[in-house]
């Protein structure tokens, strides 16, 4: 079956409008048709590898699965449902289904809507009872105990179900909200799926186990209360509207709806247990002090051990006694006249009510960090403060502090995973590590740590317009980039891990040069680092594109001319500044130094001398002129710093 000329160019115009990006390609391919890109496309310009793709699947008879699966992994795209209508027509035209009803039925043989079921381990009896019910009533849910099989390697495999799914689903609850188990990473890989994805799209819904606080980085989606008498209704209406967004299978209820009945668990058993122990006692005493005839006593033990939990085997028994009377071991105040009916004051029931003390605060902030749970530490670094103003605590350096902590060691986290899997030479587990990777890097950005720290920003796919270095427009794929130049604090690392060789310079390794950009190092050396992370050096292109962004600005910052607050130029810090100096310079992803301060290596060589590579960005020496963003020099020295990038 083959598509003619006008067709081909409908379905490859539709291709690039959904996915303006390989990388984005790439996974729409590897997930719906189970193939790699690269081997049946190539890795080329974008526009190259759509029309090859396009030729592989008319040449393989897969036309409909490539058109079904690209509607699948972007919802509402008008150009993809256009091309898919008049697929159809074709269909029915040269007799592949018997009319234009068959052919969209055919093409869009609708698959239920995946979803996967991110939760906490304490909730899984809840949330194995929900799986069924989406089951039984047409969704395609995905969990780990039902859909993980032995001997698969689950940090390849949740990560790739996240990816997969139509609809992740974030179940809430107060233990879900107290856990640090992989409920955590699932989270971040929730979050990074849904900023891959179209914004109109249903892709993320929180749904509440009980009456919680939703998160912030959740609170933007409309959640689900499962605890209401109509929560699952909605919670399927909102399969059935992404279902219809792209062209799936919508749920239909079969039966009773799923419903969880919070019942005593929402009563607030620290304020009441000592009330309800305290009347127990009572019971138990008064039993044992007057006897218990007729049983009354009994029943209200029975009743309150109901209330409490208690198996009836467990409920205290009262035991029936003389009554009191002074004795030898008798204490002259608890002895009773004969006739007088006796007192029973019930042993009161300690509660907690100590005021935690600010230093041991202090040392749970301290463990908090180490555990990476960086809006906790920060709480309890502001409770200790507000406990004692007194207090030997600067706190606003003390929560930069844990901030920076935090996310360097979740970038070197995300760091190892793409450097060990890149030496295992694994595709799977690179792509895997890849999307963990990136999650970590999304949490590191968004705790907006100090500018020394190490953390990658997000730059997304678009189209370079020419400039001093290309005369052609230049598509450029999706990559993560280092926010600053390296440091020497940073570069030490690898030359600590015996990968790199020390910088040609005498001040490098100095505590006051620690946060100051690392220079004099080689292409070579400069490269090596980049590798030692998991990454490589930008292209030209890369490099001018993540300066100037989709609007083709002049300067990191706009058009404006430069300044002194701007960025370091013409001289006027007499020298390279420490990265971040210049805040007011950085430009809309988030990238500092851009221009000036020191000149950056690129991975691309110099046309006329291949020994040589460009250099982009411009040092502090350097005028206006040689400071924007499509400025350009080859090397004439090594006195030069560098940045990374990363990307599949």
């Amino acid at each position: 079956m083959n598509l003619n000329k006008n067709q081909r160019e409908l379905l490859f115009k539709a291709l690039l409008s959904a996915y303006p990006g390989y990388d984005q390609l790439a996974r729409m391919v590897s997930f719906e048709l189970d193939e790699k890109v690269d081997q049946i496309a190539g890795s080329g310009p974008l526009n190259d590898v759509s029309f090859k793709l396009i030729e592989w699947a008319e040449a393989q008879g897969k036309l409909k699965e490539l058109i079904a699966g690209a509607i699948n992994q972007n919802a509402g795209n008008q150009q993809l449902a256009a091309a898919a209508k008049d697929f159809a027509l074709w269909l029915a035209a040269n007799e592949a289904a018997d009319d234009e009803e068959d052919a969209e039925e055919w093409l869009h043989k609708a698959r239920p809507v995946r979803g996967f079921l991110c939760h906490a381990s304490q909730d899984k009896p809840r949330v194995l009872q929900l799986y069924e019910y989406l089951q039984r009533d047409g969704v395609d849910p995905w969990l780990d105990v039902k859909n993980l099989r032995g001997g698969q390697n689950w940090q390849i495999e949740i990560p790739k179900a996240v990816a997969r799914s139509d609809v992740i689903l974030v179940c809430f609850s107060s233990r879900a909200l107290k856990s640090d188990g992989f409920i955590q990473e699932e989270m971040r890989f929730a979050l990074e799926e849904a900023e891959k994805r179209p914004s109109e799209a249903i892709t993320i819904i929180p749904v509440r186990f009980e009456n919680v606080d939703i998160p912030v980085r959740f609170a933007r989606w409309h959640w689900i209360n499962l605890f209401d008498s109509d929560g699952y209704e909605g919670l399927l209406s909102s399969f059935e509207l992404r279902a219809e967004q792209s062209g799936l299978q919508a749920p239909k209820p079969t039966g009773k709806p799923f419903l969880i009945r919070p019942l005593l668990g929402r009563i607030p058993w620290r304020a009441t247990g000592a009330a309800i122990v305290a009347v127990i006692l009572f019971w138990v005493a008064l039993a044992g002090a007057l006897g218990d005839p007729s049983g009354f006593v009994g029943d209200r033990l029975g009743g309150l051990s109901t209330l409490v939990g208690w198996p009836a085997s467990e409920t205290p028994t009262p035991t029936p006694s003389a009554p009191l009377t002074p004795t030898e071991e008798t204490e002259p105040q608890v002895a009773q006249k004969p006739t007088a009916t006796p007192t029973i004051t019930p042993s009161p029931v300690p509660i907690e009510t100590a005021t935690p003390d600010p230093q041991a605060l202090i040392e749970e902030a301290q463990a908090l960090t180490k555990e990476l749970q960086a809006e906790a530490a920060i709480a309890k670094l502001t409770e200790a403060k507000e406990r004692n103003l007194g207090l030997e605590l600067d706190l606003p350096t003390g929560i930069e502090e844990v901030k920076r902590t935090v996310a360097i060691s979740l970038t070197l986290q995300g760091e190892e995973l793409l450097r060990t899997a890149k030496k295992s030479g694994d595709p799977d587990l690179l792509e895997t590590s890849f999307i963990s990777a990136t999650a970590l890097f999304t949490q590191a950005f968004a705790l907006a740590p100090p500018p020394e720290a190490d953390v990658y920003v997000r730059i997304p796919a678009g189209v370079l317009e020419p400039s001093d270095g290309s005369d052609e427009p230049v598509q450029i794929n999706e990559f993560w980039m280092r926010r600053t130049e390296v440091t020497n604090q940073q570069y030490q690392r690898c030359v600590d891990a015996d990968f790199c060789q020390p910088p040609l310079n005498d001040h490098w390794d100095k505590p006051e040069s620690a946060n100051l950009p690392v220079t004099w190092v080689t292409w070579d050396q400069a490269n090596a680092y980049a590798e030692w992370v998991g990454g490589r050096l930008p292209t030209e292109a890369e490099w001018e594109w993540a300066c100037r962004g989709d609007d083709g600005r002049i300067y990191p910052w706009g058009n404006q001319e430069p300044s002194e607050t701007l960025l370091n130029y013409n001289g006027n810090n007499e020298g390279v500044a420490p990265v971040g100096s210049y805040p007011e310079g950085v430009n809309p992803f988030g990238l500092y130094d851009m221009a000036g301060n020191v000149w950056e290596w690129t991975a691309d060589e110099v046309e006329s001398n291949p020994n040589r590579h460009w250099l982009r960005g411009g040092g502090y020496w350097n005028d206006a002129e040689g400071v924007r963003c499509a400025a350009r020099d080859f090397n004439l020295g090594v006195n030069f710093g560098f940045r990374v990038v990363l990307l599949k």
